[in-house]
């Protein structure tokens, strides 16, 4: 039964990937908080799934800086990845 539950656990972040992925690749450049904003998936999920796309090659952290806002970091900018 544990194999069974295990093989489909893999799969529970598919479609959230998918989410960000086609949000990302529509939206030309976005920030992480924008896809938050966007797909109403917590943020801490968002930078979990940004980064294992990342380090899949789907995604890339353009290094531009987005709108600066009163208080806080500078929102980073990601890009989809045409070839991946």
């Amino acid at each position: 039964m544990w194999q069974v539950v295990r093989k489909r656990s893999k799969h529970i972040h598919e479609p959230n990937e998918v989410r960000v992925l086609r949000l990302v690749r529509d939206r030309g450049t976005i920030s992480r908080i924008e896809i938050a904003k966007n797909t109403g998936l917590h943020k801490t999920t968002v930078t979990d799934l940004v980064s294992k796309l990342i380090e899949a090659g789907f995604l890339e952290d353009t290094g531009e800086v987005g709108i600066r806002r009163k208080v806080g970091r500078r929102r980073r900018l990601l890009r989809f990845l045409p070839g991946a």
